[in-house]
């Protein structure tokens, strides 16, 4: 099975998973996932503001070149529980699959933990200690963010989307989510 192929099942078997959540679990999952994409916003925002998107586009992501398992199934459910519309990688370039024409296909508050949360040599030696301190502060928060997301279902969540799918196919019985 290719990359695509293991993409597109699994996005099938968690929505219908994600459609079977009792309604107190959906609502409980939209408000956590509200929260995290208020602080990957902010994140985003304070690197911005100290002229990542020039330094990214000179560099053209070449943090961007291993995400093929950066995305994880907390971010899908983020993506579900929000309505929005799923992201279409390419698994086959020779970088991260979630990059288009114009670069990362998921704005800023959908975008993996690994996406939103590094910061390169460059950007850093640009950082004020008070931002730098901000940024340890946000991450931590998004970091809290994943973890009750994966108490809530009682599993890691966590982890790559695709490899959470490699162990489904193993034991799907257990399902991806429930």
């Amino acid at each position: 099975m290719t990359d695509q192929e293991s993409w597109a099942d699994a996005l099938r078997v968690v929505r219908q998973e994600y459609d079977g959540l009792w309604d107190e679990v959906r609502t409980a999952l939209a408000q956590m996932a509200g929260e995290l994409r208020l602080q990957k916003r902010e994140l985003h925002s304070l690197a911005a503001d100290m002229g990542a998107e020039r330094l990214c586009a000179e560099c053209r992501g070449a943090c961007c070149r291993t995400g093929k398992y950066h995305f994880s199934v907390v971010d899908l459910l983020v993506f579900l529980s929000g309505g929005e519309e799923i992201v279409k990688p390419s698994f086959q370039a020779d970088c991260c699959p979630y990059m288009g024409k114009e670069g990362c296909q998921m704005e800023p508050s959908l975008r993996p933990f690994p996406c939103i949360t590094f910061c390169c040599e460059e950007l850093h030696a640009l950082m004020a200690p008070d931002v730098a301190e901000r940024l340890a502060v946000l991450e931590k928060g998004v970091r809290a963010c994943y973890h009750w997301i994966e108490e809530l279902f009682g599993r890691p969540l966590m982890k790559s989307l695709l490899i959470a799918y490699e162990g489904y196919l193993g034991n799907p019985a257990r399902g991806m989510i429930r």
